[in-house]
């Protein structure tokens, strides 16, 4: 993506999904990652960001089975660190990547670019 190069991302305009929404559970400690049973389609909004494919792959799986999201997280709980390993199916294959909970903002109010809740 040439507007978001790979690795060129400034920690300035990203912040912790936790920093974000501190007063969640997850956030806590001691939670999962993704509870299946309450996943819901509807949790998932777009953000500012016009190009959505990813969210509306991921709204699609929940749409469908809930359990399937649930699956591509190989780390079941909240990491302090903010490290988290999830599998993809690709080339006929499980493979694994590891990724942080670091996302996006597009200014010092935190205002998500790809992905948010939709009531906050």
């Amino acid at each position: 993506d040439g507007e978001f190069p790979w690795g060129v991302i400034d920690p300035e305009c990203t912040t912790r999904v936790c920093d974000l929404y501190p007063a969640t559970a997850q956030c806590a400690g001691g939670s999962k990652v993704v509870a299946a049973a309450e996943l819901a389609w509807d949790d998932i909004a777009q953000g500012t960001h016009p190009d959505c494919f990813f969210i509306s792959a991921v709204t699609a799986l929940v749409r469908t089975d809930p359990r399937l999201v649930a699956r591509l997280f190989v780390t079941q709980d909240v990491s302090p660190s903010g490290k988290y390993e999830l599998q993809f199916f690709r080339d006929a294959a499980w493979q694994r990547f590891t990724v942080d909970d670091r996302v996006p903002v597009s200014d010092e109010r935190g205002t998500v670019l790809f992905a948010r809740s939709p009531t906050k």
